[in-house]
């Protein structure tokens, strides 16, 4: 029920009519130029919501507001009491008060009522001389009280929508927000907040400006997919999001990841880095003669005056036919032998014929190195792949049969063994800092 335009007299009590009803229940509040109105013993709000005004006095003419809200928004409502003078005293019940009833027809003449409403307000302001109440202002003339036009003001009444009436005016808001407690600002309203499913049993409710939007329940390790309305899987180990150590692989797999160790290395357990496999310890023993351990992997060596076969792990004499040349002897002419064969990846071979007088007239023999090694001379020689070409992304230490690839200070080595990462020395090594001050990470270091 929304307050009605009343005039009464000096020393009338009236009742302005206000109910609210809604989910959750609403709370009324009566408003005048803006502020909450004080009960006293002449202004009570009666339990219906409505304001009691007991003998009412010139002052208290103007607008009323009556404001309900609860956790959805609110709404206003507006009336206007004139207090015209006289010296009637009593009660005054508001329906037999309404101002000037239109007795001569039912049809709405627009002059008619703008006429009501200047003589209403010029018998106010001229009774009262106090000039023209609140929403009005003299004409031109300055005889009439006219309506003000509060939405033209600067700046507007109103955040979003103003709508002028005479003697007052009102803002609404678009959809999906409602007017804030001053009645003027529109606030969003968070629909997911309400107790109705908006969204399916797998979606969850996510609230918008002037709106709300459902995405599905993703499981951990997914993520709601571009269309908004799927999952997709998080690649931890493509994002960098994972947990293996710098040493690890990193296997994205459907919701996580798995972290696991290159070849010739072992896991030692969560959060610790590979472990080395020394293949020299192995039974049986992979080397025929000697075996020596290296990172991830292991390399043979032959005694002086033998040479390692193609196997990588079996050593062959060698003769000396001349002063160049280095020969292996066989009984037998094996001409297939000397065909290249599929070597070991990034090994060296070179095969050979010897002719020399004597019962072994013809001799043929072939060699292969080891990966790290070039022969020269008929010798397996080391070759240094750091003067053959940039293999790493920072410094190049070459060692016997490989190379090591080094990092500056404040950077790890990453497990493709050539690219350097830069160490978070803030979250890593547990930086304190002192009172008042925080640790921030740097390229190579941290301040």
């Amino acid at each position: 029920v929304k307050p009605q335009d009343v005039t009464v007299r000096p020393g009338d009590s009236v009742a302005l009519r206000c109910q609210a009803s809604g989910e959750p229940v609403p709370t009324v509040e009566w408003l005048r130029a803006g502020q909450p109105v004080r009960a006293s013993r002449r202004l009570q709000t009666l339990p219906d919501g409505s304001l009691w005004l007991e003998r009412v006095e010139a002052g208290d003419a103007g607008p009323y507001e009556c404001v309900a809200h609860n956790l959805l928004g609110s709404a206003t409502a507006r009336a206007f009491l004139v207090v015209r003078g006289g010296t009637f005293r009593g009660h005054h019940h508001p329906q037999q008060h309404q101002p000037h009833p239109r007795e001569c027809g039912s049809a709405f003449d627009p002059e008619a009522e703008a006429l009501r409403f200047q003589l209403d307000t010029a018998l106010q302001a001229e009774e009262n001389e106090v000039g023209c109440p609140e929403g009005f202002e003299l004409d031109a003339q300055g005889e009439f009280c006219v309506d003000r036009d509060e939405c033209s003001d600067r700046p507007r009444p109103c955040s979003h929508s103003c709508h002028n009436a005479p003697g007052r005016f009102s803002c609404s808001c678009p959809a999906g927000f409602a007017l804030a407690r001053d009645g003027r600002t529109c606030r969003d309203v968070d629909e997911c907040a309400w107790e109705a499913d908006l969204c399916q049993e797998d979606q969850h409710c996510v609230n918008l400006l002037g709106s709300y939007h459902c995405l599905p329940d993703c499981r951990p390790g997914f993520r709601v997919a571009a269309d908004g309305a799927s999952c997709e899987d998080v690649d931890e180990c493509l994002e960098q999001t994972d947990d293996c150590h710098y040493n690890q692989i990193c296997e994205n797999i459907p919701g996580g990841h798995h972290c696991s160790c290159p070849r010739g290395f072992r896991v030692q357990g969560p959060s610790l880095p590979c472990l080395d496999i020394n293949e020299c310890l192995q039974l049986p023993e992979p080397c025929a003669y000697q075996c020596h351990n290296l990172q991830g992997g292991f390399r043979c060596l032959c005694p002086p005056g033998q040479a390692l076969l193609r196997d990588g792990k079996t050593c062959t004499p060698l003769e000396r036919s001349g002063p160049n040349v280095t020969t292996v002897s066989h009984r037998d002419l094996l001409v297939a032998w000397l065909r290249a064969r599929a070597p070991k990846p990034g090994g060296s071979y070179h095969a050979w014929v010897s002719l020399q007088p004597g019962p072994r007239a013809l001799s043929v023999g072939r060699a292969w190195c080891p990966p790290g090694f070039i022969r020269q001379n008929g010798v397996c020689t080391d070759l240094d792949e750091c003067r053959v070409r940039n293999l790493c992304q920072h410094a190049c230490q070459n060692t016997e049969g490989s190379y090591q690839c080094l990092c500056p200070t404040g950077y790890r080595l990453l497990p493709s063994g050539k690219n350097c990462q830069d160490i978070n020395e803030c979250e890593e090594d547990g930086i304190e800092c002192g009172p008042g001050q925080m640790c921030f990470n740097t390229r190579g270091s941290y301040q």
